[in-house]
């Protein structure tokens, strides 16, 4: 299996340093199979488009700066209804992998909790990681 495209989910609550980490490690995954893949920083704010565009731009240019990695897409999503944004997404750029960081969250809050990412990962067409 090769793996070209990892579609990510930025958290916007998440401390950039983490982010950092997380996007290491993905890039690590994907070395492992070849230097030539992609991560797909998918950033949903909420309805106000010109903060979370503020918002990824400062997010951006912090990890282009820490990672020196050329193979980082930063899409907003914030003007889309997200699960059917982040499936055309993935569709888009025939994204190989989806990964979720793993919340603090139990293995039982996960799957009785009403969030977003436990939908797009039992709806999505792709495998999961989840780290």
């Amino acid at each position: 299996m090769m793996i070209t495209d990892i579609n990510y989910l930025l958290e916007r609550e998440k401390p950039i340093t983490e982010v950092i980490k997380e996007v290491q490690f993905l890039k690590k995954i994907a070395d492992n199979f070849n230097n030539k893949s992609t991560i797909n920083l998918i950033y949903y704010f909420g309805e106000d488009k010109e903060i979370a565009a503020q918002e990824l731009a400062l997010k951006k240019s912090v990890l282009l700066n820490e990672l020196k990695y050329d193979k980082l897409v930063f899409l907003n999503m914030s003007d889309h209804e997200v699960e059917t944004a982040i499936h055309q997404n993935t569709k888009k750029y025939a994204a190989d992998i989806f990964a979720f960081p793993n919340r603090d969250k139990s293995f039982l809050e996960r799957l009785t909790s009403r969030d977003n990412t436990k939908r797009l990962i039992l709806k999505s067409n792709i495998p999961v990681l989840v780290f």
